[in-house]
């Protein structure tokens, strides 16, 4: 069990006041047939004194003096509670049945847990990743990731930097060449440089009207800015949809094939993430500070370095949205996707890969 201790520092601020919320009715969480839309998207309840339940067909967000937030359920395809928000059974049995996923976030935005339908993917997939993960099918895919992650990177450099920032190019183009042929060990190096070069072109991506935007370095533990606060949420935005992801098609998002596994990390949902953090994250982060959408006002320094405020947060979910339901084409194809279901596509290709040895190609965007 869980201390109080451990509450604070997983969700920071204190709970809400013991007379709120009013009593639910139980006629109001009959349950009823309801079934999962295409249309459905993820509902992010940020305020901590917010209760969430289930009206009829209807999930309904009630807050202390604001307006009650209503959408249908079968359009909820993801729910996010940051924080202290109370959610009812009802409401979580209603989601899970239709095979919707309500996560739970702590202060910085990662997923802490969550509660996805018992009828989802077998235990096969499972059971081989366990088996393979850590052999020459995990080693594998680790290595189409990193590929990919450093030639997406190198793709966002070309598209933003200016010139003074694209002397990293050639260096990360020969990264991404030695990544797919690399050793596990040797992996890690290779990432890590890569990203070194990477992030030392970013003070030649912001825009004049960003305003005066101070980035040296990326600072992770903690960050040590508001640009650096502003990605770590990003991220942490990215990892939930990842971890979503990787459950829905019966993967254990904690046994990764590049993250080493570690005490409440989800290590395959951040490498899933990998090749999508230029491609997501990192382009919701420049349009936001050089749109004037994000400003370094929005974060504030904390004891444990700088943090994104209610504002600053609430910002960067509506642009990692947008850019999550952007659409792009289909490798070989006419088709066109959303950056979300490229997320799912190239999940259940890790799991298919894990599963039977079939090469897995990573989503790569130069």
């Amino acid at each position: 069990m869980l201390s109080w201790g451990s509450f604070q520092r997983l969700f920071g601020s204190a709970p809400p006041p013991s007379d709120w919320p009013p009593p639910l009715s139980l006629e109001e969480e009959a349950e009823q047939d309801i079934r999962f839309s295409p249309a459905a998207a993820p509902v992010h309840v940020l305020s901590g004194a917010a209760v969430v339940r289930v009206n009829n067909s209807t999930l309904l967000v009630e807050r202390p003096g604001e307006p009650v937030f209503e959408r249908p359920i079968e359009l909820v395809s993801t729910l996010h509670i940051h924080g202290w928000a109370r959610v009812t059974g009802a409401c979580i049995g209603r989601l899970t049945a239709q095979g919707a996923t309500v996560v739970w976030r702590g202060l910085h935005g990662y997923p802490v847990a969550l509660a996805q339908p018992m009828h989802g993917a077998g235990l096969d997939i499972r059971r081989a990743q366990y088996f393979e993960a850590a052999g020459e099918r995990g080693l594998a895919i680790a290595r189409a990731l990193i590929s990919a992650k450093i030639q997406n990177m190198r793709g966002l450099v070309r598209r933003r930097a200016n010139i003074e920032g694209r002397d990293c190019l050639t260096a990360l183009a020969a990264l991404a060449k030695k990544a797919k042929h690399a050793s596990r060990e040797s992996l890690l190096g290779i990432e890590g440089s890569a990203t070194a070069f990477y992030f030392s072109a970013w003070p030649h991506m912001f825009a004049a009207r960003a305003g005066d935007v101070e980035f040296e370095v990326r600072s992770r533990r903690p960050p040590q800015n508001a640009v650096n606060a502003t990605l770590s949420y990003a991220y942490a935005v990215l990892s939930a949809e990842c971890v979503c992801a990787l459950a829905a098609v019966g993967l254990d998002p904690r046994l990764g094939v590049f993250h080493q596994p570690r005490s409440g990390r989800a290590s395959l949902a951040l490498d899933l993430m990998e090749p999508f953090r230029p491609l997501i994250a990192d382009q919701a982060v420049l349009t936001g500070f050089n749109t004037g959408q994000i400003r370094t006002g929005d974060a504030a320094e904390a004891d444990d370095g700088w943090r994104l405020g209610e504002t600053g947060k609430r910002t960067v979910i509506d642009l990692m949205e947008k850019r999550l339901t952007t659409a792009i084409s289909v490798s070989g194809t006419e088709q066109q996707v959303s950056y979300r279901e490229a997320i799912g596509r190239q999940a259940r290709g890790i799991a298919t890969a894990l599963q039977t040895g079939a090469g897995f190609e990573a989503l790569e965007r130069p």
